[in-house]
């Protein structure tokens, strides 16, 4: 049921295509497309769209890698712009809302929210790790997503030991134990 985020302040549950099977007929039938208008989670889009119409799918966990994965330093995932990627998401979460009337069991808008925390978490470590931002920008930010009321719903106990104290420190307000935990864990990443 958390086909889009599963409030562990982690990315959406099926987001790269690149080691996923796909039933053609699943994909025709429902016009799934990749969205060419998006930058970045164009394959996050259409995963949880093809999830949402597949009658059963099936998680395998291998304790082993599986594909060689190449790193691009020009690639958009490394070349990330915050604002394209806000906008993205933006645009998403109208997609999704679009498909709550047809799918009510998945809980479609509570999701939503999660996953406005996540990525509010996500652009707070991104700063955290730029030079010059300061405690007082990070306040900026979370002020501007307005996700305090999202982060209630996040899943703490599924978290790993950081984001947990991070999101708490988070949904509490205290931003300069925010902004030292970013710092010293994503300094020169």
């Amino acid at each position: 049921r958390q086909v889009i985020d599963d409030g562990t302040a982690s990315v959406f549950t099926l987001h790269s295509v690149c080691a996923v099977l796909y039933r053609a007929d699943v994909i025709k039938n429902n016009s799934l497309r990749f969205d060419i208008a998006l930058k970045y989670n164009e394959d996050g889009l259409f995963n949880t769209e093809y999830f949402l119409h597949c009658q059963k799918s099936t998680y395998v966990c291998y304790g082993h890698p599986v594909y060689n994965y190449r790193m691009n330093a020009q690639s958009a995932t490394h070349t990330l712009n915050m604002e394209i990627y806000v906008e993205n998401m933006k645009y998403i979460e109208e997609r999704l809302r679009a498909l709550e009337a047809k799918f009510p069991n998945y809980g479609i808008a509570e999701q939503i929210e999660k996953r406005r925390a996540t990525v509010s978490l996500s652009k707070v470590c991104y700063m955290a790790g730029a030079k010059g931002t300061t405690v007082s920008d990070i306040k900026k930010a979370l002020k501007a997503n307005q996700v305090y009321k999202a982060y209630r719903l996040l899943r703490f106990e599924k978290m790993g030991r950081s984001k947990r104290y991070i999101t708490r420190a988070i949904s509490m307000r205290f931003y300069l134990i925010v902004a030292i935990i970013l710092r010293t864990r994503y300094r020169g990443k």
